[in-house]
């Protein structure tokens, strides 16, 4: 992918995130959608979520772009995992989680990176990319309204990790796999 988007073909960053390998990994990722988007639009509404959903997914494609070069990478999985990143978020600013809450949560997590790790063809760079995405994008939607000074710190945070991404995204030299 990094070889197509380097040379003009940005659209890769987003329909990447619509496509699948397979029926069994859309499957995964709309019951995956399903569980943690119903979490996220509950706390934060329907185009929170949403915004939060699509910054995340393309944060996990920039991330998984500068660093996995050479891999084909589709799902919706890098945006998902920004939900998760966003529930620990809403988590971390809210005391109104209980531990049960939290051990469900980090239990679906450590199943979803154990997934991750032993299954071939999951990127999982983009998956981390995706949850600090979420993570950050929600921390930065809470701190505007609370306190200012945190959210430019974050939001003046994510926008140095978002240009470093490009330098490195620009300054990779590599072949278009597709001609190997």
């Amino acid at each position: 992918m990094h070889f197509n988007v380097v040379h003009g073909e940005w659209y890769r960053i987003v329909t990447s995130m619509f496509l699948h390998f397979s029926f069994e990994h859309i499957l995964m990722n709309m019951l995956s959608l399903f569980i943690f988007g119903k979490i996220v639009e509950a706390i934060i509404g329907s185009w929170r979520m949403l915004t939060v959903y699509f910054i995340a997914g393309l944060f996990g494609n920039f991330v998984s772009l500068s660093f996995n070069t050479t891999t084909i990478s589709v799902g919706a999985s890098g945006a998902i995992f920004g939900l998760i990143g966003s529930i620990f978020a809403m988590m971390y600013v809210s005391k109104t989680f209980n531990k049960k809450m939290l051990g469900q949560l980090l239990i679906a997590l450590v199943i979803l990176v154990g997934v991750s790790l032993f299954m071939s063809n999951i990127n999982i760079v983009a998956h981390i990319g995706g949850f600090i995405g979420g993570l950050l994008i929600t921390l930065i939607g809470y701190y505007y309204k609370v306190n200012r000074n945190i959210f430019w710190i974050l939001l003046i945070g994510m926008l140095v990790i978002f240009i470093a991404l490009q330098i490195r995204i620009f300054t990779i030299k590599e072949d278009n796999i597709y001609n190997n």
